[in-house]
């Protein structure tokens, strides 16, 4: 039998154990310090990671002039229902049609690329903690959209 299989495990646990305790000795020494000090409760209280994607086909939306003056609401209000905070708005027009919009969160993001010719919209919500619902800003932006059809993924994340 090959003892790197019987030990390998054992190994790769003792140095897993090691480095958690090392790590936590290294933290508990920062309490002083506040620009690390919440890295202690990161290490303590796992992070939940919520990343939601939603493909959105044949929507039926008002041309570019009539919709994009409202989109940053619709981000922020679907971000707000989600549970999560909103931050920073961006948005890149592209020529002849399209854009990409992006939604920073206290949370994480939230992303939207629209293809005008082809009426589909591809929309990534990524939120941290257990709070944050991504599939109620989903629902919400379908009632925006309007698409005929969605598929919607999870993305399993550590």
């Amino acid at each position: 039998m090959n003892l790197k299989i019987i030990f390998a495990p054992l190994l790769l646990a003792t140095i897993l154990d090691y480095t958690t305790t090392y790590a936590m000795q290294k933290i508990e020494q920062t309490d002083d310090c506040p620009e690390v000090s919440h890295l202690k409760d990161l290490i303590e209280y796992p992070i939940t990671i919520n990343h939601k994607t939603a493909d959105f086909f044949e929507c039926d939306i008002p041309d570019t002039e009539e919709f994009l003056p409202f989109l940053e609401t619709y981000m922020r209000e679907a971000a707000s229902i989600a549970g999560a905070t909103s931050f920073e708005y961006s948005i890149h027009k592209f020529q002849p049609d399209g854009f990409s919009a992006f939604l920073i969160l206290g949370e994480s993001h939230i992303s939207i690329h629209y293809w005008w010719e082809e009426r589909f919209a591809a929309i990534d919500i990524m939120t941290c903690g257990v709070d944050c619902k991504p599939n109620r800003a989903i629902s919400y932006l379908a009632t925006k959209f309007n698409p005929k059809d969605i598929s919607t993924q999870s993305i399993k994340r550590p």
